[in-house]
């Protein structure tokens, strides 16, 4: 898989917290279904581990069990979401968040998008994580931003490193945030005999034009 230095563009990390959070919400997706679609690519890396495997072989659902994740979104200027701060509830395997779902459309500033797991350190090890982009290239004054359409990228050491100790820092301005995060990023832990996975799918249903059409 083509490794990369700069990963999701436009996308900076930033250790402080928005402050002065005067609204929570909760936006509960813990009883959606969530069909698990991985790209065969990826889908092609993990079953290698379990070549040999009867167990895999004769109960593939049963095998798999999802990942603890906590998700939050904090946006520390007012009207950029409804509220600013929104705790997400995942179901057992993830969820589709859709940004529209958080209301607001119209003031422009910074989103932390948090990612935390409930993992022990020695489980940290074997934890893998991907993410499937499903956003359409464009350019914003001359810079290209978007990772495009069906690009698989290994963001392991980005999230191990960066992402679970911080946060992501996006942007709402000219939907910058839509295009960074657009697609799905999945959180892979091939053990022996269990296949732990979870996926969390962004997108934005006012804004299709800035997404793909078609996902592998």
């Amino acid at each position: 898989m083509k490794k990369i230095n700069i990963l999701l563009l436009l996308i900076l990390i930033s250790c402080a917290k928005g402050s002065n959070l005067s609204k929570v919400s909760n936006l509960d997706y813990s009883e959606q279904e969530v069909k698990l679609s991985l790209p065969q690519p990826l889908w092609d890396r993990i079953t290698m581990r379990y070549q040999g495997n009867q167990k895999f072989k004769e109960n593939k659902y049963d095998f798999f069990e999802g990942i603890p994740l906590n998700i939050s979104v904090v946006s520390p200027k007012k009207g950029v979401f409804n509220t600013n701060y929104t705790q997400i509830g995942l179901a057992t395997f993830g969820a589709n968040i859709d940004f529209a779902e958080l209301g607001s459309d119209k003031e422009r500033g910074p989103v932390e998008l948090d990612f935390k797991t409930d993992l022990k350190e020695e489980e940290m090890k074997d934890l893998q994580v991907y993410y499937s982009s499903n956003s359409r290239r464009r350019k914003i004054d001359g810079e290209q931003i978007g990772n495009g359409c069906n690009v698989l990228l290994d963001l392991t050491s980005y999230f191990k490193n960066e992402v679970f100790k911080r946060h992501i820092l996006l942007h709402t301005g000219q939907m910058r945030h839509i295009s960074a995060v657009a697609g799905t990023f999945y959180f892979v832990s091939a053990e022996p005999q269990r296949l732990r996975i979870s996926q969390v799918t962004f997108t934005d249903s006012r804004h299709t034009e800035l997404t793909c059409e078609e996902k592998i």
